[in-house]
């Protein structure tokens, strides 16, 4: 069933251009509203779909095509500057690592070369090799704990040194004195 919507007559030509029917005053006659169904699309139905048509044309081409493209611009941009700084940073991190690593590495082996080149542990390393009874180990041992604890209390540095002897066995020493008397009690408790 056809609704009761109004819609505009058509007059021949073009109302909004000036042509179509005069009242013979010069006056032109403006289109009248008929009501129901009928007719073909009216002019006043095919302007205001095209002002609709025109106006999202003007949204779409003005407003939104433009955000689109200043934000994918700006998307690309801030990636490529994120990827950039992102790289820099890891650069300069891998760069830190290294520098630290070879630093310790020198400091390594200048405490070994300290080590190695000390003359009163030289002579106290050999006393342990040498000693024959287990008092004199003993003894040894306490003079090279004693020695070693002093030299990393000195050089403020955590470690530990292994002692390989040419007759074969070794010798463990903490640097620490507090990871040496927790050895120590640990060695004296009973069943060890």
């Amino acid at each position: 069933m056809p609704s009761p919507v109004g819609r505009l007559k058509p007059c021949p030509g073009d109302p909004c251009r000036g042509e179509g029917p005069s009242d013979g005053g010069g006056r032109r006659e403006h289109p009248t509203l008929v009501s129901g169904a009928g007719g073909g699309e009216s002019w006043y139905t095919r302007g205001v779909v095209s002002l609709s048509r025109r106006f999202t044309l003007a949204f779409l081409l003005i407003v939104a095509l433009p955000s689109l493209v200043v934000s994918i611009i700006l998307s690309t941009l801030y990636l490529s500057a994120l990827y950039s700084t992102v790289e820099r940073q890891s650069e300069a991190t891998a760069r830190e690592i290294a520098r630290n690593i070879q630093n310790e590495t020198d400091s390594v082996s200048l405490l070994a070369a300290a080590l190695v080149h000390d003359s009163t542990l030289r002579s106290f390393v050999d006393q342990y090799a040498r000693a024959s009874g287990s008092a004199a180990r003993l003894v040894a041992a306490e003079a090279i704990d004693a020695k070693l604890v002093s030299f990393f209390d000195y050089t403020s540095r955590i470690g530990a040194v292994v002692l390989f002897f040419k007759r074969g066995g070794d010798y463990n020493s903490s640097g620490s004195s507090t990871t040496r008397s927790r050895n120590r009690a640990i060695s004296s408790a009973p069943g060890c």
